[in-house]
């Protein structure tokens, strides 16, 4: 028999049990009623595992009680199986599936019943490579290798405060070949930012090196027993204005569902948040300058300013420029009225204040003050 890939996973973080069970861990769902004591499980002795014909739930010595009924069944699919324990609580079930698929699992014992959902997590996974990898088929591997990119990438930090802090990040590492992507969290989501002098490794590079590393030993024994494959021919990734951060977790925006107001209000944002992004570090006023954050579709007097290090003032010009085209083309398009001239100053005219770029305890600050 041929083995594949074998996925061990943690308890709380990877099994969903019911509260009843596992009130110490988060996101359990509790499915089914339970009448008298339910029977007795051990989270520590449940798993699921990847084969070539679906996924095996299976329990260790202990798992549930002696002779009790298992029944397993895909969510997705309605496929299911059942068996009886054996006399020292084991039990293995495979049912066809992914490990994307949620299973149902009800253990019965006489007149007691308890069904939970449990789910591979994305989370935590590790991987047993010293005999599965060895035996696993072409198309096994193939498979396990989607499983842990799938699993991997959703695993990224998707935290966000604004869509700037979100980016679309390619599955496209190692000896993996595919189309998909997924918006996750970025320390400098946007280039022209970012080589102006942000730096620094964001949530999208790392979970690049994790993928990658997760992979390896599969990519070696594809290498080795299969060959590798052509690199798929892929569309152009989605423009990074495409992120949007909803519920502080970043995804995909529907940019064409976007009203006059929205439209209007992201291109503000963006062109804020890009050049708020900027290095400022100075050491005198010098070292500093003002770059206009104002986009045409936005209402104002059109005097909102920053002050960014002069090394970053063409990227951030041209990344508040690209904001203003993205957003401001399609509230022209749509059509939308015309954005409202606001009045500037507080009472007076703009005329009575200078503007002007400071270095202010080490960072670039606009200053104001009334002309003489």
């Amino acid at each position: 028999m041929k083995h594949s890939l074998r996925f061990w996973l943690l308890p709380c973080a990877l099994i969903a049990l019911g509260p009843a069970l596992l009130g110490h861990c988060g996101g359990a769902t509790q499915q089914a009623t339970e009448t008298g004591n339910p029977p007795g499980v051990s989270e520590q002795k449940l798993h699921i595992l990847l084969r070539d014909t679906g996924v095996e739930v299976v329990g260790d010595a202990g798992a549930v009680g002696a002779g009790a009924t298992v029944n397993v069944t895909n969510r997705s699919s309605g496929d299911h199986g059942q068996v009886v324990a054996k006399v020292d609580g084991s039990f293995d079930i495979v049912v066809p599936g992914s490990l994307q698929d949620e299973y149902e699992v009800t253990v019965s014992n006489g007149s007691t019943t308890q069904t939970m959902r449990i789910s591979a997590s994305t989370n935590g996974l590790s991987t047993d490579t010293s005999t599965d990898l060895s035996s696993a088929s072409c198309a096994s591997l193939e498979k396990t290798l989607t499983q842990h990119v799938t699993a991997g990438f959703a695993a990224g930090d998707k935290s966000c405060q604004s869509d700037g802090d979100c980016a679309y990040a390619d599955w496209q590492v190692a000896c993996y070949s595919g189309c998909d992507g997924t918006f996750l969290s970025v320390a400098a989501a946007y280039p022209q930012v970012t080589d102006a002098g942000t730096g620094g490794a964001t949530g999208v590079e790392a979970t690049r090196a994790t993928v990658e590393q997760d992979i390896t030993p599969i990519c070696n024994a594809l290498s080795s027993r299969c060959g590798t494959g052509s690199p798929a021919a892929c569309p152009p990734p989605p423009d990074p204005f495409e992120a949007e951060c909803y519920a502080r977790a970043c995804r995909p925006a529907n940019i064409d569902a976007l009203t006059c107001n929205d439209l209007s209000g992201k291109a503000a944002s963006h062109a804020s948040d890009l050049l708020a992004r900027a290095p400022r570090a100075c050491t005198s006023d010098a070292d500093c300058a003002l770059v206009s954050n104002a986009v045409r579709c936005v209402a104002g007097c059109g005097y909102r300013v920053q002050s960014v290090n002069v090394s970053a003032v063409e990227a951030g010009q041209a990344s508040v420029r690209r904001a203003e085209e993205y957003f401001c083309s399609r509230f022209e398009n749509k059509p939308c009225p015309a954005p409202m001239t606001l009045p500037c100053g507080g009472g007076g005219s703009t005329r009575d204040y200078i503007t002007r770029p400071s270095c202010v305890a080490g960072q670039c600050q606009v200053t104001s003050q009334l002309s003489q």
